[in-house]
């Protein structure tokens, strides 16, 4: 009678690797994802540092304002991106309201003051894009910016 309890009694080896064997998948994904997430946040703190190296820029020069295309360039010799991924935008605030036109004023009273946006756009290509196995995390495109208040003249 022992003979035949102990043949029903369950066998529980292997158990643990079959249990391995299906959270393996999940657990792999998941690390995965978090691996992506911190080096596209990382990417993105890059491109915010190229951005303030050309704010950087703009107060190293002092009185002498570069012009668009200098801050531009020397992003881009910084960051080793296409200058066509960096844009500058200037504009002036008088009385702190925006103007239409940059560098003046409607009144001589007025409190001026001009400002410059640099912006380094580029994409992010995730590892998790695998063509037919995981490419449900698309490429995303990551800005960096840095506001600069010109000096006036």
């Amino acid at each position: 009678m022992r003979y035949i309890f102990r043949k029903l009694r369950p066998d529980a080896r292997g158990t643990a690797t079959i249990e391995l064997a299906m959270a393996l998948p999940v657990l792999t994904v998941m690390a995965l994802a978090s691996i992506d997430f911190v080096l596209g946040f990382g990417y993105k703190m890059n491109l915010q540092q190229y951005a303030q190296s050309g704010a950087d820029f703009v107060i190293a020069n002092g009185e002498n304002l570069p012009t668009d295309a200098q801050v531009s360039t020397e992003v881009a010799a910084v960051s080793g991106l296409d200058p066509a991924a960096i844009s500058v935008t200037k504009w002036t605030e008088c009385n702190q309201a925006k103007q239409s036109t940059y560098g003046s004023c409607p009144g001589a009273s007025d409190n001026k003051a001009n400002y410059m946006q640099i912006a380094v756009t580029d994409t992010y290509q995730p590892i998790l894009a695998i063509e037919g196995i995981a490419d449900f995390v698309p490429s995303t495109a990551l800005t960096g910016t840095a506001v600069v208040r010109i000096p006036a003249p």
